[in-house]
């Protein structure tokens, strides 16, 4: 096909707003969406920061530190609303009746195939930094973007205008990061991670009992010599444990900077320390092999520190994202102060992720972040597990671990031979 403005120069993108074919110079991708340059572009970032201000103000009023201003709470939020409503209508028509061609004039901008510049939600380890890009519905990142010659007569016709094409399988990739499974399967990975506290971890594993379910956690070494006897039931009731570092320590200086740039202190030497001492700590425990999955202290991430762990075996585990609706299946299960805009009820935690991505995959192939502990005195997310996972078997999915999540996983090397070859003592 040709594109809508360049009559003469073929393309196999279209735009994810009003779907019509469009070449290089006409088009920009944002959030993972290709967009006309101008027109939808702005209707899209207009409707996002629209959706950002609803959902802080919603966050506002119910929020119990504001209190005091109850009785005016319908008051701001019928004005907001009249506002915010004349507001989007007044921009949609400024922006609707912006003339096609000016798109053209615009200056070239470089193109990566499903990049995505995330913009900061207000969650910890969430904001990520960098460029990312999808291979075959499943999520890798990538720090660097790909030759534009490379790829755009290679691209496959989109099948959909909010599905981007998925690109040349022979194209370079960097390390892995898996955050989400297969999107076909109704399976989705509930895992925990075990920094140090293992205060609910006897009720966690005894709801996963009572239901049959096994699932992946994810272990510090200081948590592994704290709690011996709860590793040791993890193993014997069949669950999967993977890496969670030794000692727990940052990486990155996202906590000062919002940004993941690997620490001065931080190299190939001290993160194979860090991972090794963990899981001869397992080893020494169970007389076994911990599972080839690592997870990364507090999100804490980059291509270059994926890279020294993949290159000794082990793959990062991530969590899930919907970049379009700012939604991540962290739990937020790890904030104990009421007074925080991040905290949720336990309520609340749960309808989070039972309404992750309605509108899209739901939790099809989805990995759930939570943990084995937490400084909450009460409202605790374990306490109503047994309410989430019955809830989701009712919904048709099933819990597994994330070996079986991630089975069929195909990158520079398939996942088979990758944990074919970790578990010889790669």
């Amino acid at each position: 096909m040709h594109c809508r403005y360049h009559t003469r120069k073929q393309t196999r993108r279209r735009c994810s707003i009003c779907g019509k074919p469009i070449c290089t110079r006409c088009r920009t991708v944002y959030d993972g969406l290709v967009l006309c340059k101008g027109r939808c572009l702005h209707i899209y970032r207009f409707k996002r920061l629209l959706s950002f201000i609803v959902h802080t103000l919603q966050r506002m009023v119910s929020n119990p530190s504001v209190f005091l201003l109850a009785p005016f709470r319908g008051v701001l939020v019928y004005g907001y609303g009249i506002f915010l409503s004349v507001a989007s209508v007044s921009f949609l028509y400024i922006y609707m009746n912006i003339h096609d061609t000016k798109m053209v004039q615009t200056v070239d901008e470089p193109f990566y195939i499903h990049y995505e510049t995330i913009t900061p939600f207000i969650e910890r380890e969430n904001i990520h930094f960098y460029r990312k890009v999808r291979m075959d519905r499943y999520d890798f990142k990538m720090d660097e973007p790909l030759d534009e010659a490379m790829i755009e007569d290679d691209l496959p016709e989109t099948t959909s205008p909010l599905e981007p094409a998925r690109p040349d399988q022979s194209l370079p990739l960097t390390m892995p990061d898996i955050t989400r499974g297969d999107i076909s399967r109704m399976e989705l990975a509930i895992t925990f991670d075990g920094g140090y506290d293992g205060s609910d971890a006897e009720r966690i594993l005894g709801v996963l009992r009572e239901r049959n379910i096994r699932t992946t956690f994810f272990l510090t070494g200081r948590f592994i010599k704290r709690y011996p006897h709860i590793v040791k039931r993890m193993v014997e009731e069949g669950h999967e444990v993977g890496n969670h570092t030794m000692n727990h320590p940052h990486l990155t200086d996202f906590a000062t900077t919002r940004r993941h740039t690997t620490l001065p202190w931080v190299n190939r030497e001290f993160v194979l320390r860090e991972l090794r001492e963990a899981e001869k700590a397992f080893e020494e425990i169970t007389g076994r092999k911990m599972a080839p999955f690592w997870r990364a202290p507090y999100g804490e991430i980059n291509d270059e520190i994926r890279k020294w762990a993949f290159d000794a075996g082990y793959i990062h585990v991530g969590w899930t994202y919907n970049y379009r609706n700012g939604e991540s299946l962290d739990s937020l299960d790890w904030v104990h102060d009421r007074t925080s805009q991040l905290y949720l009820s336990a309520d609340e935690i749960i309808r989070k992720i039972l309404d992750f991505d309605s509108d899209g995959y739901g939790l099809r192939g989805g990995i759930i972040l939570m943990h084995l502990g937490t400084r909450r005195e009460d409202d605790k997310v374990s306490e109503k597990l047994d309410q989430l996972l019955d809830e989701l078997k009712a919904r048709g999915y099933k819990p597994v671990k994330i070996s079986d999540l991630v089975r069929g996983l195909e990158f520079d090397m398939d996942g088979a031979h990758l944990l074919a070859s970790r578990e010889g003592g790669g």
